[in-house]
């Protein structure tokens, strides 16, 4: 008499809705982490808020939803304490176990269980002493949009292309989470299941002038508590330390600003941003990097 399989047990995992990826996207405070999620879902995303002329407009090769790891911020009294500060940059900063349980329901139910109301808002950037914005920052931004408009027609071309000729490219159609954080894949890990729910790991690079420079623009942010604005020192003392002290392994002698260590990052399965100042040549990389890994090559 053949004996059946036993039951699964009730604390085990449903299955992983098939064709679902979740993007890690990570770097220094300042590295351009949200301004790339965000054009990435712009990129996408089945619906747009822009005009594009586009007959494929409604066509998409993917579900997108974007989640931020600031959302998972801890209250600030209960933050420990680095060189005087309150350490944002740490790990006992995030509440990690809700994170994870987040990214599981969308991985297995479909939706990100438990997603917590938005914290760290960046408030508009201050303006220079003449009392307007950076003019090399607007044409960085029209370089952006213009670079995300190209990218999303021609990814909805595709999916027309596609659909006319009656090809499936994947079925059910991909599902994207882009998940935006300050520290998702440090060494050691912050903990053993965040790496294992990620399916592309990118690393985004910022000098340590550019990202502090980014930094010091930048008023202030939301918190659960109300609001924050860095203390003098704050991203000296703790900001770059941390991610200094938390990434210098995939970098050769352990300096985040000298060349990748291939090999580190090649066993850690991260990919490591380029260089530049600019982020549209970063924000065309990571889209190639997505669409590799969907099997949606460009044409």
């Amino acid at each position: 008499m053949t004996t059946p399989p036993p039951l699964p047990s009730s604390s085990s995992p449903p299955p992983s809705i098939p064709n679902s990826l979740i993007l890690g996207l990570s770097g220094v405070s300042s590295s351009g982490k949200t301004t790339i999620a965000t054009h990435l879902l712009s990129i996408f995303s089945s619906s747009s808020s822009s005009s594009s002329s586009s007959s494929s407009s409604s066509s998409s090769l993917c579900d997108v939803t974007l989640l931020h790891a600031d959302d998972f911020y801890r209250p600030e009294a209960s933050l420990p304490f680095r060189a005087g500060h309150r350490d944002w940059d740490c790990a006992a900063a995030l509440d990690l176990p809700a994170l994870c349980a987040c990214l599981e329901g969308w991985l297995h139910r479909g939706e990100p269980v438990g997603a917590r109301p938005r914290q760290g808002v960046i408030l508009e950037e201050r303006e220079d002493e003449s009392g307007s914005h950076d003019s090399e920052k607007e044409g960085q931004d029209d370089e952006l949009l213009a670079l995300t408009r190209r990218l999303r027609e021609e990814i909805q071309h595709q999916a027309a292309a596609a659909t006319a000729k009656g090809i499936i490219i994947t079925s059910p159609p991909p599902r994207l989470l882009i998940l935006d954080g300050f520290l998702l894949f440090p060494s050691p890990p912050l903990t053993p299941q965040l790496p294992s729910l990620l399916h592309i790991k990118i690393l985004l690079r910022a000098t340590r002038a550019a990202a502090l420079a980014r930094r010091l623009a930048r008023p202030g942010y939301v918190t659960l508590d109300g609001f924050w604005a860095d203390p003098p020192g704050y991203f000296e003392d703790v900001v770059w330390p941390r991610y200094a002290e938390s990434h210098g392994r995939y970098f050769e002698r352990g300096d985040v600003e000298a060349d990748v260590d291939a090999e580190v990052c090649a066993r850690e399965g991260v990919q490591v941003g380029p260089r530049g100042e600019g982020l549209a040549p970063v924000l065309d990389w990571v889209v190639g990097v997505v669409r590799a890994k969907m099997g949606i090559g460009r044409e």
